[in-house]
């Protein structure tokens, strides 16, 4: 059966929403946009250009291999350099000894320059994470300080970096480890 283009008609007045349908319609975007993030994340290459390459030769610092993987040395002065100052830029955030790729899936709008979470790259936020706390940057201090222990947190503040620890194991790569001077 077909019906002719001159018998639909568009009136709209009789389409009304109810807090019912705007409620579905929310959690319909909800779930599709859900569903592209998804498919981005498994569909994507964790970087777009050699990280590896480009660390060695900006620090000259020691590799080692982990797993099958290069993975860099850094020490914090050699990591300050990582807050991607021009747009192919890694930007690199340590956690409990460990070196993060924070510039792929998304993070370079949060921890890159402007961004809402850039005073974080380039250092190690474990103490940070674990407060969530925001300082005025990196000092000269902390960068000639042993890398720190973290021996004095509290259960709360562990918990709080344990939660980080699992959101960067899930969303960024890790490229290599942080080591003293």
């Amino acid at each position: 059966m077909t019906i002719p283009i001159n018998h639909i008609t568009t009136n709209f007045s009789d389409f009304k929403l109810d807090k019912s349908s705007i409620t579905q319609i929310v959690l319909l975007t909800g779930v599709i946009l859900s569903a592209h993030i998804l498919y981005s994340k498994l569909t994507s290459s964790p970087s777009g250009y050699p990280l590896h390459a480009k660390a060695k030769n900006k620090n000259g610092q020691n590799k080692t291999k982990s797993k099958n993987k290069e993975h860099v040395k850094l020490t914090k002065r050699q990591l300050a350099s990582y807050v991607g100052k021009l747009p192919l830029d890694p930007i690199y955030i340590a956690i409990k000894g460990v070196v993060y790729d924070v510039s792929v899936n998304g993070g370079r709008r949060f921890y890159g320059p402007g961004g809402a979470y850039s005073i974080f790259a380039g250092r190690d936020a474990s103490r940070l994470f674990s407060r969530f706390d925001f300082d005025e940057g990196v000092t000269q201090e902390e960068l000639d300080s042993p890398i720190d222990k973290l021996d004095d947190l509290s259960p709360e503040e562990q918990d709080s970096l344990d939660a980080y620890i699992q959101l960067f194991e899930s969303k960024y790569e890790r490229v290599g480890i942080l080591v003293d001077n």
